[in-house]
């Protein structure tokens, strides 16, 4: 008797229905099933466009009860949201400003992957003018997170 592996890439694990083991079948379900619910939903809001309009309407105090709870569970989202806006209010950069940047990792010089870097982050108070950016390969710029250069290089 031969034992029959998954069909997905990479995987050794016995299949058990459809040619997958029970955690690709699951996954894939589950994919189906929010494809599905997704478009179930946008037919409905197609079809019933007042309705969400009119619940706002009629039940005020529901509505403002989730909202400051969903506010309040949230706090910190809507917190660094304002931050960003307000940087971006502060200052702008031009693409011909974005030019100037080294086009390779100031950190390690890696020449691949570059992403722009506020030297000061944004939730820090940094602002978002061309004096604060410079560039970072996305390793360097996800590991120093929203810390300081120096707070960077001293861990």
């Amino acid at each position: 008797m031969t034992i029959r592996t998954c069909a997905e890439e990479n995987c050794a694990r016995v299949h058990h229905g459809f040619g997958l083991c029970n955690l690709h079948y699951k996954r894939k379900l589950r994919v189906e099933q929010r494809e599905r619910w997704q478009r179930y939903q946008t037919l409905w809001r197609k079809t019933n466009p007042d309705y969400m309009i009119t619940w706002y309407k009629n039940n005020p105090d529901k509505n403002r009860t989730y909202c400051t709870s969903y506010y309040r569970k949230h706090r910190e989202l809507f917190v660094l949201a304002n931050q960003r806006r307000r940087a971006m209010k502060r200052g702008t950069v031009s693409y011909k400003e974005l030019k100037t940047l080294p086009e390779f990792c100031v950190f390690c010089f890696e020449e691949n992957n570059l992403s722009v870097e506020h030297l000061i982050p944004i939730s820090r108070g940094g602002w978002h003018i061309i004096e604060n950016l410079t560039t970072a390969c996305k390793s360097c710029n996800s590991s120093k997170n929203n810390k300081t250069v120096d707070e960077w290089f001293s861990t």
